[in-house]
């Protein structure tokens, strides 16, 4: 079993709001992703409304625990270093696996971004991509200010989900659900990744946006063993070298973190 984490700035950032970690806390394996909304740029600090350290609140939050009230001492947390609200505009996907019961993996996702497991019987792959139909994800965040909730909900926009062969389910947002959860059998998989919305965000040479299933497929073509830091090494090597060579660049941040199950019976 192992677990690892990876995040890089985009092209067009002057600050990474993405942030991964992956660890262990008691009998839990963990691997956490979170992405900090843009925002405007401001004159103190350009690109950036502090939601990078948002970004990373709301994951060492949740490596703490994830539970409902995590948005809320979150917030706590900001407020105590001086961030404002806002910097918790972010989304979150925490993937766990209690190794005191290792049949299943639990994820749990706030917001947009990919999910993705592997078949141990061939190797294959199933993926989630999750999306919002004017780009502005569901944050956990919105639940600590009432105008803000109400102002995120007038927008009338919808959540989508692109899984394998490009099969879209959609949904009106909905006040009532704030985070989905998913359930992974470790006896069908081995490996699970979670990842930011940064796997849209990738252009090829001629600018065209290349296809998340593309971009999943290499991320999913490693080499060596799944030790140390295996997805670093994964990624580092598809930007670096992949990347380089067909001319691809990732104009937004990105981050990848995941569970290998191993010997998982």
């Amino acid at each position: 079993m192992a677990v690892d984490a990876f995040y890089r700035i985009g092209s067009t950032h002057s600050v990474c709001q993405d942030y991964a970690i992956a660890g262990r806390r008691g009998s839990v394996e963990f691997a956490i992703v979170s992405d900090g909304c843009s925002g405007k740029p401001m004159a103190a600090d350009p690109g950036s409304p502090h939601t990078d350290v948002g970004a990373r609140i709301l994951a060492r939050m949740a490596a703490k625990n994830f539970d409902s009230s995590i948005i809320w001492r979150a917030n706590m947390a900001a407020e105590l270093i001086g961030a404002p609200v806002a910097s918790l505009d972010a989304t979150l996907i925490v993937a766990e696996l209690d190794t005191s019961d290792p049949s299943k993996a639990t994820i749990m996702m706030a917001g947009d971004g990919a999910i993705v497991s592997r078949r141990r019987s061939d190797g294959s792959v199933v993926y989630t991509v999750k999306r919002y139909s004017q780009n502005a994800p569901q944050y956990l965040s919105y639940l600590l200010n009432p105008r803000n909730r109400a102002n995120y909900f007038s927008l009338g926009q919808t959540e989508s989900w692109e899984c394998d062969g490009g099969r879209v389910f959609s949904a009106t947002v909905s006040d009532d659900k704030w985070f989905d959860t998913y359930l992974t059998d470790t006896k069908e998989f081995d490996l699970t990744l979670v990842m930011s919305d940064g796997v849209d965000s990738f252009r090829d040479s001629d600018g065209q946006q290349v296809q998340a299933e593309l971009v999943i497929d290499q991320l999913f073509a490693f080499k060596g063993g799944m030790v140390g830091s295996f997805i670093q090494r994964r990624c580092g090597s598809f930007l670096s070298r992949f990347c380089a060579e067909k001319g691809w660049t990732c104009t937004d941040d990105f981050s990848v973190a995941g569970i290998y199950y191993g010997d998982v019976p």
